[in-house]
């Protein structure tokens, strides 16, 4: 369902605070989740709780360092990777 990221997260929180988390690649669009209870802002800080320190725009198969707290609220879909550890490229 378009906008339950934030709800499957939480629901794998466990395994995302755990010593072998994994890297998490989902889709992010804040009216979809706004739908469904939640925001784009809140699932970043969600996945900063868990120790997720690194988050990446995906685009045109190019990453690119996203700093949640400068960027506008937007309307529009954004593929997002989140990491423990800096990502190598």
């Amino acid at each position: 369902m378009e906008g339950a990221e934030l709800l499957a997260l939480r629901g794998f929180g466990d395994r995302l605070r755990g010593e072998t988390a994994p890297t998490v690649i989902c889709e992010v669009t804040d009216s979809f989740l706004k739908q469904l209870g939640s925001s784009a802002r809140e699932l970043y800080a969600y996945m900063e709780l868990q120790g997720y320190k690194f988050i990446y725009d995906c685009h045109n198969r190019r990453l690119s360092r996203l700093d949640v707290r400068r960027e506008p609220d937007s309307l529009f879909q954004r593929n997002v990777l989140f990491a423990k550890a800096p990502l190598k490229f």
